[in-house]
């Protein structure tokens, strides 16, 4: 969900270099990412329970392998490419995380329970647990990005070596789940999971379907619908005859891991596969795509207060329902509000926007 999921003109890909053209986006990757970020909220919405089951199914997924189909080393070094991740996913999550602590804190304060404790203890949880809220993707994404980098430049491109390091991570990351499942500071065993998705979107942007522009016809229909069955029918094995009987990477709960990537990589490709059809249109999806990560991260804030008050309403749970998909499209409409007078403003690099160089 980082907002440089650009590509330059040449489709081989390009580094960072400011003698180089202006990039372009990739509409059909927009698209995807707005469709990603509308299924988090979705999720953390109070929605039915077997939507929220088929969105954590896949979508935080999607956004990694998404980053990896628009992932360049060329032409910049360890320590700039370090810089450039750290400036468009570190900084804003660090923003993000104050804003959240500031909250919090005001809260226990007007509670008139805040103590030293509770304010240490939101640095730990923010700072090195690094697990709260939706924000928790940021820092992932940049150590899989960081490891992602380091292991192309060991092995200057080799795949067969990048699919090996990639298959090692994976055996680590289930040893590691299986026999110890604590949480590592900084995420760092969710990136072991995470890795595989990264690497794949990677691997297969090489490929003419990335190049290629797909039309809507039936053949493409059947295709999306039968990869969205797919998705489904892996998932419900997956947390029904697999315990914690449910997925999600945030959780660090998979059930059974060969179920659980099948079911992600049929979700990906599913939203890839619409996407691609679509690329020349939803506008303001593909706005939402572009600057995710103000969504990413302020989104939760508005959610507490809808948590709050709907439930009051004593509504019926299809009522609540309809109540929830309105209160998301105002917060999406309001967020982008925000966003705009952001990246207008000197504070834009915030949220991980800055200049393009001339």
């Amino acid at each position: 969900m980082v907002n440089n999921i650009k590509i330059l003109r040449n489709t081989r890909g390009g580094g960072y270099n400011s003698k180089l053209k202006p990039q372009k986006r990739i509409e059909w990757i927009d698209l995807a990412k707005g469709i990603g970020m509308i299924l988090v909220m979705l999720g953390h919405a109070k929605m039915p329970s077997y939507l929220v089951k088929f969105i954590y199914s896949f979508h935080m997924p999607l956004f990694f392998f998404l980053s990896g189909c628009v992932f360049s080393d060329k032409d910049i070094t360890t320590g700039k490419f370090i810089i450039k991740k750290f400036k468009t996913l570190i900084i804003p999550y660090v923003f993000f995380s104050i804003v959240y602590i500031v909250l919090e804190i005001g809260m226990e304060y007007f509670n008139k329970s805040l103590n030293l404790s509770f304010v240490l203890n939101e640095f730990k949880l923010y700072f090195i647990n690094t697990r709260e809220h939706a924000i928790w993707f940021l820092p992932c994404l940049f150590f899989v990005e960081v490891f992602f980098f380091l292991i192309c430049k060991v092995s200057r491109k080799n795949y067969i070596f990048i699919c090996c390091a990639t298959v090692v991570l994976l055996t680590f990351g289930i040893v590691y789940k299986k026999f110890i499942g604590t949480n590592l500071p900084y995420n760092l065993n969710l990136v072991l999971i995470a890795f595989p998705f990264f690497a794949l979107g990677y691997l297969l942007k090489k490929i003419k379907f990335y190049q290629e522009r797909l039309s809507f016809n039936f053949l493409s229909l059947v295709i999306i619908i039968v990869l969205l069955i797919f998705n489904i029918i892996t998932d419900y094995f997956n947390i029904r005859y697999f315990e914690p009987h449910y997925v999600g990477i945030w959780q660090n709960e998979y059930c059974n891991f060969i179920l659980f990537y099948l079911s992600a990589f049929f979700g990906i490709f599913a939203t890839i596969m619409f996407s691609k059809v679509f690329e020349n249109k939803f506008n303001s999806i593909k706005y939402i795509g572009r600057n995710s990560i103000i969504y990413l991260g302020i989104h939760q804030i508005f959610f507490f207060v809808y948590r709050s008050f709907i439930p009051k309403l004593n509504l019926p749970e299809y009522a609540n329902y309809l109540i929830w998909i309105v209160s998301i499209i105002f917060t999406i409409i309001v967020l982008s509000f925000i966003n705009k007078i952001i990246i207008n403003s000197p504070f834009k690099f915030l949220i991980g926007k800055f200049d393009k160089a001339k």
